[in-house]
């Protein structure tokens, strides 16, 4: 039952264009790889027209303990929930009660019931939907905020951007108040002091511009993001993390079936190599973990250290990672192709190849060039025609085979050697 209702209010929110466009939890097509991607590409631009940039990752108290019931249906019915619908939904969350057990001397001792007038239901399918309804599907954040959002559940991550550090620090102690007053008029708590703040610049450090919670580099959404939008620390936890691991690979090959060995890679390797790699994938450091990839590939089948790779990924049917990179990087344009702006497009009816690729975005720095959206708008334009007509799933499907036989091991290979139909 609840699942059913859950379905028609996503349902409902979706076809009425309710949902925030920069809410990315709890929706299709929508994970925390595209929250990553729109956090990173702001950021990018913004250091591009030569601005300084500031993520302010929000801290909330209990944020799912603390809706209040009146609030939320409050809201929802301005939505145009009513009659039956709100009646329903007002009775999920009314009535309850809950009391606390306390087990002393083998007998439990009970106190009394109180009714719960705040919280969303904890282990239900709807709590965390109903959480979504009241702090994101609306538009009182945005509106009260004049800022990029991004949003995930129950993180709010705020993108400021100014051309000096003196603007920037005014726009970031505005921004903080805001938020602050708008969490407080809503029932929730925004925690000050463990709400961190990172301040992305090419320009020297000013010092004379600071906040308390100004930190270096912070973890968002499992991606380490540093103040100079490097990828070093991110890289040397995934390096360490899949190298703490690796050695395991050593006792699996000789008493488990090979293809339960390809399963812990998959687990234990890849998930770890894929989550993020848009971001990081064109980073320097990505060379030290590909040669540990390379590395765990020979454990697994035994081969001599210095052995070729090539081969094996290929009988293997595992990814590189380069491979991998590449696979993220189209399938991210494939999947937004159709919201990209008209100025990206060829503006013109003539059958050539052009017409299906788009233009590369201007920019002033060669840093640009790392983007999200700058390397997979190349790496897309090089596709074939049919590949840009498929649905996602025959896309991916058809990609991933590919890339597979190909077995690439930079990007220059790709362009060298571009996929066929």
């Amino acid at each position: 039952f609840e699942k059913a209702i859950n379905f028609r209010l996503v349902n409902y929110f979706e076809n009425n264009d309710l949902f925030h466009n920069k809410q990315f939890g709890f929706r299709k097509k929508f994970s925390t790889g595209s929250a990553l991607t729109q956090f990173t590409n702001e950021i990018i631009e913004a250091l591009d027209e030569s601005q300084d940039a500031a993520g302010v990752f929000c801290d909330l108290s209990k944020a799912f303990d603390c809706v209040d019931h009146s609030v939320l249906l409050s809201k929802l019915n301005d939505y145009g929930l009513k009659g039956s619908c709100i009646s329903l939904l007002k009775s999920y969350l009314t009535e309850r009660k809950q009391r606390t057990v306390i087990l002393k001397n083998n007998t439990r001792h009970f106190s009394d019931w109180k009714e719960v007038s705040i919280g969303v239901p904890q282990g239900s399918v709807l709590g965390p939907i109903f959480f979504i309804f009241f702090l994101i599907f609306i538009n009182d954040l945005p509106k009260a905020i004049d800022k990029e959002l991004i949003l995930f559940a129950d993180d709010t991550t705020a993108v400021v951007k100014r051309k000096t550090s003196f603007e920037l620090h005014t726009s970031l102690t505005d921004t903080l108040k805001d938020m602050e007053r708008w969490f407080t008029e809503n029932g929730l708590k925004l925690n000050l002091d463990k709400t961190k703040i990172i301040k992305f610049s090419l320009r020297k450090k000013d010092e004379s511009f600071t906040f308390p919670n100004q930190i270096e580099s912070h973890t968002f959404l499992g991606v380490k993001f540093e103040e100079n939008l490097s990828w070093k620390v991110h890289l040397d936890y995934i390096h360490r993390k899949i190298r703490s691991v690796s050695f395991v690979f050593l006792h699996l090959r000789d008493c488990v079936p090979f293809e339960t060995v390809k399963i812990v890679y998959h687990a234990y390797v890849e998930s770890i190599l894929r989550y993020g790699i848009v971001l990081w994938g064109q980073a320097s450091e990505i060379r030290s973990v590909f040669r540990l990839q390379k590395r765990i590939i020979r454990i697994m089948t035994n081969s001599h250290p210095r052995s070729s790779c090539k081969t094996l990924f290929r009988n293997l049917n595992i990814q590189t990672i380069i491979g991998l990179y590449i696979f993220e990087s189209l399938t991210y344009i494939h999947s937004i192709k159709n919201y990209l702006p008209h100025t990206l497009m060829f503006q013109h009816s003539y059958n050539t190849r052009n017409r299906s690729c788009f233009r590369l975005p201007s920019h002033h720095l060669t840093s640009y060039e790392k983007s999200p959206l700058y390397v997979g708008l190349k790496l897309y334009n090089e596709l074939p025609i049919l590949y840009k007509s498929m649905t996602l799933v025959n896309f991916k499907e058809k990609l991933k085979s590919e890339l597979l036989i190909k077995s690439f091991y930079s990007l220059q290979e790709y362009f060298d050697n571009p996929l066929t139909n």
